[in-house]
C-alpha cells in the first residue's frame, strides 16, 4: 500500500521539475535574443557611424586597450558606454 502523503510529493516534485525544465528552454530563449538585439545594435552603430571597416576594428581594438586599463581600477563590466 503506497502513502498517499509520498504519492503527492512525488507528483509535486514532479510539478516542479517540468516547470524548472520549461523555465531553463525560456532562459535560454531570452538569452539569445538578449545577444542578437546587442549585435543588432552594433551593427546599428556601424551603420550609423559609417565606419568602414578598419575604422570599426580599430575602434573595437581602442575600447578593448581602455578596458584593460580599468580592470586595475574596478571590474571591466562596470565600464559606462
Amino acid at each position: 500500500m503506497t502513502n498517499p502523503k509520498i504519492e503527492k510529493v512525488k507528483a509535486n516534485i514532479a510539478k516542479i521539475k517540468a516547470t524548472i525544465e520549461n523555465n531553463q528552454a525560456k532562459l535560454k530563449e531570452l538569452e539569445q535574443e538578449k545577444i542578437q538585439l546587442e549585435n543588432d545594435e552594433i551593427i546599428a552603430l556601424f551603420r550609423r557611424e559609417k565606419l568602414n571597416e578598419d575604422e570599426f576594428a580599430e575602434l573595437l581594438r581602442s575600447q578593448r586597450k581602455e578596458i584593460k586599463n580599468q580592470n586595475g581600477k574596478g571590474d571591466a563590466h562596470d565600464v559606462q558606454n
